[in-house]
């Protein structure tokens, strides 16, 4: 993701925030219905459009993407509880990674952390407890763990 501006212009046109939305839209609804690659598809492209420049966009389009591929993991690898709760691991890692990307903001004196850990955490906390709830809902503990235990350390601080 590239946030700079150059001379403080808008990063895109004002059109692509409402298309952006209607893809969020559509996202949404298909994970509701339990169309998860679908919504999958749809909220990368929707990261990609953006490209950084309208932050609770991305956040959003962020939210549905993660929690999607969490379904289509669990979906697509069975009931291996060992390859899941590994899978969760690998999983919490980059989504943390990311989340810190989507939330760290470049000032003139360096990279701004402190005055964002806190949205970040929101953010994880979120994300992490809906996907817990997935786990637990398709019974596979042990990957509910691994997102149980991802919280307490962001939560606290373990």
């Amino acid at each position: 993701m590239n946030t700079s501006r150059q001379g403080h212009e808008h990063g895109t046109s004002l059109d692509i925030y409402s298309l952006v939305k209607s893809i969020i839209d559509r996202a949404r609804k298909y994970f509701d219905s339990g169309k998860y690659i679908h919504a999958a598809i749809l909220s990368n492209e929707a990261l990609e459009y953006l490209n950084g420049f309208h932050q609770s966009l991305m956040v959003e389009a962020y939210y549905i993407n993660a929690v999607a591929e969490n379904a289509i993991s669990l979906d697509a690898m069975g009931v291996d509880e060992e390859t899941l709760s590994e899978d969760a691991l690998i999983r919490v890692h980059k989504i943390k990674e990311d989340v810190k990307r989507l939330y760290e903001q470049k000032g003139k004196k360096g990279w701004k952390k402190e005055s964002v850990t806190r949205l970040s955490r929101n953010a994880l906390n979120q994300i992490y407890s809906d996907c817990r709830t997935f786990c637990h809902d398709k019974e596979h503990f042990k990957a509910e763990d691994v997102f149980i235990s991802a919280m307490g350390h962001i939560n606290e601080k373990i």
